[in-house]
């Protein structure tokens, strides 16, 4: 696999996405339906969701990896992809994981004051995607 395909798989199998949905719940907030299935909150989902599985695959690397035998590691995807040393892999695999994580802050900074503007998302409303987002920033 290539290490694109791994991540969109990893979204689609892995357990990060549904913790997403946990979240509101646990802050006591509920995203609006209006805007739920916007591009800007489906990227604040994905890339919450990478960010959560690519520090999994970089942490768990030697204990997945070389003691379980596992395969579906991202620094094992890029290692073998690429044909790159195991620290060259996961050195790629944090800079992806970065790259993840500015998107989310960008998203979250450039896109939703135009999105609440063009949704007419209400005070209430806006607060509540904002505890959202800051727990998925503090999970």
């Amino acid at each position: 696999a290539n290490p694109i395909e791994y991540i969109e798989m990893r979204r689609k199998v892995g357990g990060a996405p549904w913790s997403a949905d946990l979240v509101e719940h646990a802050a006591f907030v509920e995203v609006p339906a209006k805007i739920a299935a916007t591009r800007p909150m489906r990227v604040l989902k994905d890339t919450f969701a990478d960010g959560v599985h690519l520090r999994n695959d970089l942490f768990s690397y030697q204990r997945e990896v070389e003691e379980e035998g596992e395969n579906s590691n991202c620094v094992l995807v890029v290692e073998r992809f690429l044909n790159v040393s195991t620290q060259e892999a996961a050195n790629l695999t944090n800079e992806l994981l970065n790259s993840r994580l500015y998107q989310f802050d960008n998203t979250a900074v450039t896109e939703l004051p135009s999105l609440f503007e063009e949704y007419g998302v209400d005070p209430v409303e806006r607060v509540n995607v904002l505890l959202y987002i800051k727990g998925l920033q503090d999970w």
